[in-house]
Order: C-alpha cells, then sequence, then structure tokens
C-alpha cells in the first residue's frame, strides 16, 4: 500500500479508503485464518500468544496466513468471460478515403483554440 500513496491531496481521500478497506479485510479474515510463521519463529511469545488466544490476530499475522485463505476461493467469478469474434468488414467493401489535413504548428492549433474560447 505504500506505493499508492500520493502527495496530491485530491487522491488522498481514495488512498484513505483502500487502506480501511484493506485492514478492515484483515480484521474480518483473522478469525478465519492460520497462523502461518517460519520454523525459526514458532518460539516466539507473540506467536504463542497468538496460538492460545481467542483474540483476532494482528494484521502482520492474519496477511502471512491470508494467502492460504484467499486461494480457497472459487476464481470461476473472476475468470474472463469468453467472447465471439465480430463480424469483421464484408468482402469486397471498400472504406472511404480519409481527409488529408495540411501539417500545422502547434501553436497554430493552440491560438486557434484560444481563439474559439
Amino acid at each position: 500500500m505504500d506505493k499508492y500513496q500520493t502527495p496530491d491531496i485530491a487522491h488522498l481521500d481514495a488512498w484513505m479508503w483502500i487502506v480501511q478497506l484493506t485492514y478492515w479485510l484483515l480484521y474480518a479474515a483473522s478469525d478465519e485464518v492460520e497462523i502461518y510463521v517460519n520454523e525459526w519463529e514458532k518460539y516466539l511469545p507473540e506467536v504463542k500468544r497468538a496460538k492460545q488466544s481467542t483474540a483476532p490476530k494482528s494484521v502482520a499475522m492474519t496477511r502471512r496466513g491470508a494467502k492460504a485463505l484467499f486461494s480457497t476461493f472459487d476464481l470461476n467469478a473472476f475468470k474472463p468471460q469468453p467472447s465471439k469474434n465480430g463480424k469483421g468488414r464484408a468482402k469486397d467493401k471498400e472504406m472511404p478515403k480519409r481527409r488529408w489535413h495540411k501539417p500545422r504548428k502547434k501553436e497554430a492549433i493552440k491560438l486557434k483554440n484560444e481563439q474559439m474560447e
């Protein structure tokens, strides 16, 4: 989530909503996930406390175990739907010629647009 941060105030609200939804999802999933720790972490006091306690797991512990939980979801709803190929252009149909425009400098186009406003 730190890559999505923005210095633009207009986008700050969207970022805050995403962060809040992420933390809510992790909080809601904390009851469902298994505690996943590396072999050398299983003797740490916070891991032992989390295994014995019925309280929700920390955000970090939930995030580690969430991958196993989310992989059990049915992905059929997220698969792209097959589409049929378009008909394409009818055989022997000729397309009209495009209009040719004389090349212009950007300044001339900008001035013309300003005059129209």
